[in-house]
């Protein structure tokens, strides 16, 4: 992807051109030349919680787990 982003960019070769010579689908390329989709992102939404958030979380849990009333029985 990087290459066929690079021989548009910088080459001036046609988006079809660059997607065929880098067997990379023309439409992703186009999403990307264009700026629709960020290279080097991730698909999908985004995380509401920090992985520190996320730690101390399941930490949280975990501790509650070990001292509520159902697992003292």
């Amino acid at each position: 992807m990087e290459n066929a982003m690079s021989d548009v960019r910088e080459r001036n070769m046609t988006l079809r051109g660059a997607a065929k010579k880098n067997s990379v689908p023309y439409s992703t390329l186009k999403d990307r030349i264009q700026g629709r989709v960020v290279h080097g992102t991730k698909p999908g939404v985004k995380t509401v919680l920090s992985p520190e958030e996320e730690n101390e979380l399941v930490l949280c849990i975990q501790v509650y787990y070990i001292f509520s009333p159902f697992t003292v029985m």
